[in-house]
């Protein structure tokens, strides 16, 4: 952050904004930025994760989370039933 800092006080490099993304270390990718040969994919994080929520609310809920558990993510109403229904 320091050579940031130091590097974005230069005239030559003021252009490169340096300053503004020194706590980035000057990086100003995008957050999901990732070298290819990077050892997951995010795909498979959000995976991971998603199972450890779901496993998680299981036990809370007093479910064996190692059976199959259905995940609704879309609530529609659809009506009300009649009493002759």
């Amino acid at each position: 952050m320091e050579t940031c800092w130091r590097l974005g006080g230069l005239p030559d490099l003021r252009g490169l904004r340096l300053r503004r993304w020194a706590h980035q270390l000057g990086y100003r990718g995008h957050v999901t930025s990732k070298s290819l040969a990077y050892s997951t994919t995010f795909a498979a994080l959000r995976g991971e994760r998603h199972r450890w929520r779901l496993t998680r609310h299981a036990a809370t809920v007093g479910v064996d989370p190692t059976t199959d558990l259905l995940a609704v993510g879309d609530w529609r109403y659809t009506g009300q039933l009649g009493e002759d229904q």
